[in-house]
């Protein structure tokens, strides 16, 4: 199944697609690694970062909207903000990477402390505004030549 998240196949549901920049965690972050599945795991991090980014905003949108249905009041929803910080990192230094650039990490952590309270309640607008964002940019990735998604 990993593989197969990492590669955002159709059988994957978006929730499991949203964790897959877990393979940017630096290498002494991970707790264990079978010895068989190094040669694997070495092929997976070799990641195109632009098709990477177009997958995992469209799994991170498709898991938000379907959430945001339920209900504008949930704790998963710091992700935006999470990602929103990574593609500003990105954009800003051209390395993808596990780094939340500010003001979206202050945000995030802010919002996953209260997503239950009114402090929570008072980023509904900015979720959405950065949900927007978000479709946005992978919309204008597929514009600029990124044909390959999904």
């Amino acid at each position: 199944m990993y593989i197969k998240r990492q590669n955002f196949d159709e059988t994957i549901i978006d929730y499991y697609k949203n964790a897959t920049d877990d393979i940017l965690v630096p290498e002494d972050k991970i707790l264990y690694l079978s010895p068989e599945f190094d040669e694997i795991y070495e092929q997976l991090k070799q990641i195109d970062v632009k098709w990477f980014i177009v997958n995992q905003i469209e799994a991170l949108l498709n898991h938000t909207k379907m959430r945001m249905g339920i209900s504008m009041e949930l704790k998963s929803h710091y992700h935006l903000f999470r990602y929103r910080g990574i593609l500003d990192h990105y954009d800003r230094t051209g390395v993808f990477e596990l780094v939340i650039d500010e003001p979206w990490r202050t945000d995030m952590l802010r919002y996953k402390k209260n997503w239950d309270n009114e402090i929570g309640k008072s980023y509904e607008s900015k979720l959405l505004e950065t949900y927007e964002y978000l479709k946005q940019y992978r919309d204008r990735m597929i514009i600029n030549g990124l044909d390959k998604y999904y």
